[in-house]
């Protein structure tokens, strides 16, 4: 998936977890950000390695909590980070690196459009432009879906 993909769907599933829009709008290309870079500096044998790993999320956690000592800060950063990896689940992904070892496709920054490719970067582009046109309306419909989860639970409890 590529850049307006994971964007437009992060931030409009992130609008519905109570994660600010703005701060998933950042995280969720940090995987990248840091695979691509050590690509680029020889570090890397392919633009998916250690930031496209299971274990990524929970340490860049730990250090934004240890900078912020924002809980929600930083269990926002773990599921920006793993819908992250939800995203570019059709294609390689080295999970559990460096635990298990993989043999790394060529590496390079080849960007193919086939229809996989431009289905995603249309539906990122629609989800980001209908969160930033409806925002307060998804805030709405969030609160409705969260208030019902909420009474159906205390109404169960009630009733034993």
């Amino acid at each position: 998936m590529l850049f307006l993909g994971h964007i437009g769907i992060t931030v409009f599933i992130s609008s519905f977890l109570y994660i600010q829009p703005s701060f998933a709008f950042l995280a969720v290309m940090l995987p990248d950000f840091v695979d691509k870079l050590l690509l680029l500096i020889g570090m890397a044998p392919y633009n998916r390695f250690i930031a496209h790993t299971i274990f990524f999320g929970p340490i860049v956690s730990l250090i934004v909590y240890a900078i912020t000592k924002k809980k929600d800060l930083s269990l926002a950063t773990l599921v920006v980070c793993y819908l992250h990896l939800l995203e570019d689940a059709k294609d390689f992904l080295p999970l559990f690196y460096p635990f298990v070892k993989y043999t790394f496709p060529e590496a390079g920054f080849g960007l193919e459009f086939y229809w996989f490719t431009i289905a995603t970067e249309g539906l990122g582009i629609f989800l980001l432009a209908a969160t930033v046109l409806w925002y307060k309306k998804i805030l709405k419909v969030r609160e409705k879906i969260f208030s019902k989860i909420i009474y159906s639970k205390k109404n169960k409890i009630i009733k034993r």
